[in-house]
């Protein structure tokens, strides 16, 4: 979920099984669907709120939106005992 001040901006899911891309994962695809929504690529004003740590392949994209806080529910390590 992306959010700026108390207003969701969008909401997503995992998606590679649908696009079957397996870069479509909620981060990447909610970063994509504020750009689609609001034609913006530079998002420093907003927040993003995950279920699990985030992995290296979405740290740059998330990285070079300059979202400025990331939340998560779950570590990597508990992620992978799940």
């Amino acid at each position: 979920m992306v959010m700026l001040k108390d207003e969701v901006i969008v909401s997503c899911h995992n998606m590679i099984l649908k696009y079957i891309n397996p870069t479509a994962h909620a981060k990447s695809t909610a970063i994509q669907e504020v750009d689609k929504k609001l034609r913006l690529i530079e998002v420093s004003d907003f927040e993003m709120y995950a279920l699990y740590e985030h992995y290296p392949m979405h740290f740059g994209a998330i990285y070079l939106s300059q979202i400025k806080l990331l939340i998560y529910g779950a570590p990597t390590e508990a992620t992978i005992a799940i």
